[in-house]
């Protein structure tokens, strides 16, 4: 007979949508109309003065005050003693955290809950931002740490030991892409049986008519017919490709005057490409950030999703664009390189980061060639990331977390 488990999820009250907001809804829906498997989310909350408990039939939200030196994280080993008071220490017991730093607060959270499992998601690495997603060259700034002294280097080294702690720590951790495993093997020396592989999921909607919806959704939007409109979705950070599509874009504007480009997310971090964005006017289209009914309707316009960053786990943004049939323009960092190849998608090579000018011709040339696809060499594509869409359904996340549960509360 299958065991009832308790899962908590411990969620920061961010005000931006992103990667772990997805991430933990489709969670919690995963486990919606299970029996078996509750699923709560104990929430830091700048909002709550107490903690509130909100039950929705087996799963519950629960908010925490999080006022902790006007801050809001999860390393604060304070926030285990209101914990306390709702959660009781059992066998079935297991708590999922998203965030870091962590490791004082999974300390505390392991003296008072030993029968309890923790399991830590790995959605993004503290490195990867610095290095642009290259993971040799910081296991060769590791290697010479005792070299490095000033205060950037040292920043970098104190939040890879919070790494390293969490992960001892915790009895699991996720990784959401093949890539991630190599580099926890290899950089963090992890073994590999403390490491389990679950990529994300969604629930998917198959439109019945694409192409009239997309001509009905281009009028909505304002956009002409014979446009071959581009999609970028995502914080616009250099880490996440900008500045190199900003580039390409540029580029391409003389090569196909057809083509234009919507960019959708925070617009803060693009404003400091002021001169790019005046030489793109009217080739680009900024939206900030959108609801999903919103997004939805511009990816139903799209004929190209772009997906230039530098580095990622498992990214929503790509699972969303082989949903709406995209033909998919990708670099090969790690993460993204682990959901496209050269069968199902167009692939820019990002290189080296000394030449900086290599990925955005690449990219440019990409896109390009997207543009130019023909017919039967789209469809080609397009079969090849329709058998990809298991791996990355509601259905295979929800089969995968419930065997890792199970597996978690049979040990001793």
């Amino acid at each position: 007979m299958i065991p009832q488990i308790n899962v908590y999820i411990l969620n920061l009250q961010i005000r931006l949508t992103n990667g772990i907001n997805t991430y933990v809804d489709a969670l919690c829906r995963c486990f919606r109309k299970t029996s078996r498997i509750n699923i709560h989310t104990i929430t830091l909350s700048h909002k709550s003065n107490e903690l509130i408990i909100d039950n929705h039939g087996n799963n519950s939200s629960i908010y925490l005050n999080c006022n902790y030196n006007g801050s809001i994280n999860w390393n604060t080993p304070e926030i285990v003693l209101v914990i306390a008071k709702a959660i009781v220490d059992k066998k079935n017991n297991i708590f999922i955290l998203n965030h870091t730093p962590c490791s004082i607060f999974l300390s505390r959270l392991k003296q008072y809950y030993p029968l309890s499992k923790i399991i830590f998601i790995i959605h993004n690495q503290s490195w990867c931002a610095t290095f642009m997603g290259q993971y040799k060259m910081f296991q060769s700034f590791l290697f010479q740490s005792k070299f490095h002294q000033d205060e950037l280097s040292q920043s970098i080294i104190e939040y890879f030991e919070e790494e390293c702690k969490i992960y001892k720590i915790v009895d699991t951790i996720v990784c959401l892409s093949e890539s991630t495993i190599g580099i926890l093997r290899d950089i963090y020396n992890l073994r590999e049986d403390k490491i389990a592989l679950i990529p994300n999921g969604i629930e998917y909607h198959y439109p019945v008519n694409r192409k009239t919806l997309k001509i009905s959704t281009r009028k909505k939007l304002g956009i002409s017919q014979d446009i071959k409109l581009g999609i970028f979705v995502g914080r616009m950070v250099r880490s996440k490709g900008i500045e190199s599509l900003l580039k390409a874009l540029l580029e391409i504007q003389h090569e196909a005057p057809n083509f234009m480009c919507v960019l959708i997310g925070p617009i803060d971090g693009i404003m400091s490409y002021k001169m790019e964005l005046c030489q793109l006017s009217g080739k680009i289209i900024l939206t900030n950030v959108l609801d999903q009914k919103e997004l939805n309707d511009w990816y139903m316009a799209a004929d190209i999703g772009i997906l230039p960053s530098y580095s990622e786990q498992c990214s929503y943004v790509a699972i969303e664009m082989m949903q709406h049939n995209l033909s998919i323009v990708s670099s090969d960092c790690i993460g993204l390189r682990d959901m496209f190849s050269n069968e199902n998608a167009i692939i820019a090579h990002i290189g080296s980061l000394s030449n900086p000018d290599f990925y955005v011709n690449n990219l440019k040339k990409s896109i390009l060639q997207a543009i130019n696809l023909t017919s039967q060499e789209r469809n080609s594509k397009l079969i090849k990331l329709k058998q990809l869409k298991y791996r990355y359904s509601l259905k295979q996340m929800r089969n995968m977390y419930s065997r890792l549960f199970l597996k978690l509360i049979a040990e001793r």
